[in-house]
């Protein structure tokens, strides 16, 4: 059986495992994990966005064995969706729970949460006004449109 990590003990004489090769994972911190954060939870919000309301537009899903998909749904896409970004998979799971107790909603809940992640994460007490600053300027980077885009 291959070993999975190293079990130690803190100062309270409580175990712990360290995970093997957990030294080289890399961690976001400060403003980097901010922006990543801010953009996880767009990108999750920007794909749901065309498919609400009345006139909102299909999305086709291939899963891994290749079948398709055809929806507005939002619950079914995101179901579909395969993220790794832990805010991605936070807003993945408040779309699952607003299915399982309402039955609809769920595009606009998963809109709704990415303002509240980026205002949460705005109003950080730490390096506040650095933060904000920063925040705001990565907003307004991102929402700026390409040369060539069309307003639909």
């Amino acid at each position: 059986m291959a070993s999975v990590g190293t079990l130690a003990f803190d100062e309270y004489g409580r175990p712990f495992l360290i995970i093997k090769d957990q030294d080289r994972k890399s961690r976001l911190m400060g403003l980097e994990a901010l922006k990543s954060h801010i953009m996880a939870a767009k990108a999750v919000a920007n794909t749901m966005r065309t498919s609400l309301g009345p006139n909102g537009l299909d999305k086709m899903m291939v899963d891994k064995d290749g079948d398709v998909t055809v929806t507005n749904d939002g619950a079914t896409i995101l179901s579909m969706m395969d993220v790794d970004h832990q805010i991605a998979k936070l807003m993945v799971e408040l779309s699952k729970s607003q299915d399982d107790e309402i039955g609809d909603g769920t595009t606009g809940v998963v809109d709704m949460k990415q303002q509240h992640v980026i205002e949460t994460l705005i109003g950080k007490k730490q390096q506040i006004s650095l933060a904000t600053q920063m925040v705001r300027m990565i907003l307004k980077i991102d929402d700026i449109r390409k040369p060539g885009e069309s307003e639909e």
